[in-house]
């Protein structure tokens, strides 16, 4: 998937950059160098394309940095991109959390898995791991698993390399 931030430039707006003084002190002492001090507000979040799959994986620190700056929304069982040219809105297979790699359930969550362990403990006894890489028979999910429509992911999907865009 590919997202461009659009910002709203005012007329004449030009950039400036966190540049050291002859002095060699920075204007913004908190800023790196070379760091944009004037950024024009946020507009919208424009669509590039949405991968070479439908299934999409978004980090708990991209949805809450989007949720919290409103161009993301999460409701219904849904995800949704609010973008131009117009929303996407992603069915959530998983969210974050602690699953049960036997029978799929999404387990109560605690800080150290104890609840896991107990639940896998008593439903799937003696029983050894569907996954290797998930020996103790629970998985850590730490972001959003997805799906789009697959109508909307073949209209704003990658376009392999030499493949005509129009």
């Amino acid at each position: 998937m590919k997202l461009k931030r659009i910002y709203n430039r005012p007329e004449g707006w030009e950039k400036q950059h966190n540049r050291r003084k002859p002095d060699g002190t920075l204007p913004e002492p908190g800023k790196p160098e070379g760091a944009v001090l004037n950024v024009p507000p946020f507009d919208h979040v424009e669509i590039i394309h949405t991968g070479t799959s439908a299934e999409q994986n978004f980090s708990s620190g991209l949805v809450g940095a989007a949720l919290a700056e409103g161009w993301m929304s999460i409701g219904q069982g849904k995800l949704t991109l609010h973008a131009k040219p117009e929303d996407l809105a992603y069915d959530i297979l998983r969210s974050p959390g602690r699953y049960c790699c036997h029978c799929k359930e999404k387990l109560q969550d605690d800080a150290t898995g104890e609840l896991a362990r107990a639940h896998v403990a008593l439903a799937h006894a003696g029983k050894a791991s569907p996954h290797a890489s998930n020996p103790a028979g629970y998985e850590m999910v730490n972001g959003y698993e997805c799906k789009l429509d697959p109508k909307l992911h073949k209209k704003y999907a990658a376009k392999p390399i030499g493949a005509s865009h129009g």
